[in-house]
């Protein structure tokens, strides 16, 4: 969501997630395996001005931890929820 503010890769053996959450200005490139993933979630906040303004996001629950990604519109975030937890279930 926004200008350059992140990244999600979706593979057929992992998640990857670019993460802002560190001390500073420092990024890390987190890779979870499908086999750490406890479960996945999404959230949709819809604007007032309708579908095209909404934001949504994935939660990843990996047991220690909950990795967040942004999304502008409810499809993208729907979109990758559906895909990881795809793999999710049939990579067990």
């Amino acid at each position: 969501m926004g200008v350059g503010t992140g990244f999600v890769g979706i593979t057929n053996m992992r998640v990857i997630l670019q993460d802002k959450s560190f001390v500073g200005n420092k990024l890390a490139i987190v890779s979870v395996p499908y086999k750490n993933i406890r479960s996945v979630s999404t959230l949709s906040n819809k604007s007032m001005m309708g579908r095209f303004a909404s934001t949504s996001s994935i939660g990843i629950d990996t047991g220690g931890s909950i990795k967040e990604a942004d999304f502008r519109g409810d499809d993208k975030a729907r979109h990758a929820h559906d895909l990881i937890l795809w793999n999710v279930l049939n990579t067990q």
